[in-house]
């Protein structure tokens, strides 16, 4: 099996060295200055750094897309606790989000996308489940579906104007949006949202 990993800096290249001690696994590295991604590849499995930025890794998604056969995989690692950005890069064609990864995290991984198409962290999956089933019981049943896609935002801290970026809306219907929110569900400000989030296990306890 051939993996690339590309990185945002030589310094997470060193800390990932001990994935060469795998059988079978044969890993290159690679830094965003280092790599074009113009050059056809051929890999089973990709890994993207999301320190690399969130709009670049997005791009590269698409790019590896075009590149790589249809069995190859490709899959963000290095990020935590940002519900949002893990939807954005499956959105965009990623195969999975690995939170940290390490040599028995790359064993887990390669076991699972032997399986299936998509890597999910358990904690993300649980938390994405939980959304899913919270969004049509009671208080979150009182919100619209976009007010409930707003204050998942406003629970991970986004700012108004990041939210009308994501959800491609206006500055001033999130603001309606995070108005009919506090009401509904009487908090007074964000830090209370995102305070109400975590006591209905919608955000990790430790991203807050």
């Amino acid at each position: 099996m051939h993996i690339l990993i590309i990185s945002s800096s030589k310094k997470t290249i060193a800390h990932l060295d001990g994935l060469n001690n795998i059988a079978g696994v044969e890993i290159h590295y690679v830094t965003e200055v280092e790599n074009n991604g113009n050059k056809p590849l051929n890999f089973d499995l990709v890994f993207l750094d999301h320190k690399l930025e969130q709009e670049k890794i997005i791009k590269r998604i698409a790019n590896l897309q075009q590149q790589l056969a249809e069995q190859s995989h490709w899959l963000v690692f290095n990020l935590e606790n940002n519900i949002q950005q893990s939807l954005q890069y499956l959105q965009a064609g990623a195969s999975g989000i690995v939170y940290k990864l390490t040599s028995s995290k790359l064993r887990e991984i390669i076991q699972v996308l032997s399986q299936q198409p998509i890597y999910l962290e358990p904690e993300l999956t649980q938390i994405l489940a939980l959304r899913q089933i919270k969004k049509i019981i009671s208080p979150f049943n009182q919100l619209s579906a976009r007010e409930f896609d707003v204050f998942c935002l406003l629970s991970e801290n986004y700012s108004i104007q990041s939210i009308a970026e994501v959800l491609s809306i206006t500055s001033k219907t999130i603001f309606n949006c995070q108005t009919q929110i506090r009401s509904k569900l009487n908090l007074k400000n964000q830090q209370e949202i995102a305070l109400f989030a975590k006591k209905h296990r919608l955000i990790e306890s430790k991203s807050l």
